[in-house]
């Protein structure tokens, strides 16, 4: 009996099978899965950024035919999203997309996701996005169609629509995207003037949390610009308006905020400081879901 249990071990060893297991061999999920599945996808706004996110791997991959037809079926789902501002922004991508694959001769071809933005970009009632919305058309126009007085006159448009946002953050914000896409485009100068006007006008925010917020935002884009000592000028600014915030919590989140920032910045040993900081107003805090909450996010961090 003994030696008949050794002699079916031997068996399931020869053969490869574990007593008491069985091992299927699992199928290799394809980018041609991914699309079918997205395909799926009911709602066309996450549909349409799925598509785009599949034709960037296959972009990186080097199917090229694939990414086309992945960016085709990401615009065909854009048309369908009601959103003026996520409709054209995902046509916007669709196209740069579309250009970085070698085929931006789709761009002005049917179902033509250029001119479907053109036309709807001047009805986004956001004036932020508008003008986020209308700096890419500019880009688009010089670099991919060589239209630069078309480039310039959206361009144009954007500072208008900058100058009348009400709200601080949201104006300093728009000014600074301009100012982004004309650095793109060799517009150094203009792209200063932004930068300054922007500035100018971050001076007039509230301090505290405010200060600590737009500040910040502020540094961040500058590092995009590679403006890197206006950014840390900026950042020492944002830290004063952390700093004078008087509620705990939000003083906490303001240095969790700004070390991330600085974290990217690779500046490490500022980023330490403010998450010990913040860490220490969390510890103090009374047992609560926040404070347990920002310790999970700044342990997250370290």
């Amino acid at each position: 009996m003994k030696s008949t249990r050794i002699c079916l071990l031997l068996v399931l060893l020869l053969v490869g099978i574990q007593p008491g297991c069985s091992t299927k061999p699992q199928k290799i999920r394809t980018a041609k899965d991914d699309f079918q599945v997205a395909a799926k996808i009911a709602d066309a706004r996450r549909r349409a950024n799925r598509m785009l996110q599949i034709a960037q791997q296959q972009k990186e991959q080097g199917n090229l035919g694939d990414a086309s037809r992945s960016v085709g079926s990401g615009i065909d789902a854009a048309l369908k999203v009601e959103d003026v501002y996520e409709r054209c922004r995902i046509l916007n991508r669709a196209i740069y997309l579309y250009n970085g694959i070698g085929y931006g001769h789709r761009i002005d071809e049917s179902p033509h996701p250029l001119k479907k933005v053109v036309g709807d970009w001047e009805n986004i009632e956001d004036l932020g996005n508008r003008v986020e919305i209308g700096a890419q058309l500019s880009e688009i126009y010089k670099k991919f169609m060589e239209k630069n007085t078309t480039a310039e006159m959206y361009l144009e448009e954007c500072e208008k629509w900058a100058g009348q946002i009400e709200s601080l953050g949201a104006e300093v914000r728009a000014w600074m995207v301009i100012a982004y896409y004309c650095d793109r485009l060799g517009h150094d100068e203009d792209s200063e003037r932004l930068v300054i006007a922007a500035l100018e006008k971050a001076t007039m925010v509230e301090s505290g949390r405010p200060q600590a917020d737009l500040y910040g935002e502020l540094g961040t884009r500058l590092l995009r610009l590679e403006r890197t000592e206006q950014a840390a000028e900026v950042f020492e600014i944002a830290q004063e308006g952390a700093d004078a915030i008087e509620e705990d919590l939000s003083r906490a989140y303001a240095y969790l905020d700004l070390a991330q920032r600085l974290k990217a910045k690779g500046d490490i040993e500022s980023s330490s400081r403010l998450l010990g900081a913040a860490e220490k107003i969390a510890e103090g805090e009374a047992e609560g879901a926040l404070s347990r909450e920002l310790l999970d996010k700044i342990r997250a961090e370290r």
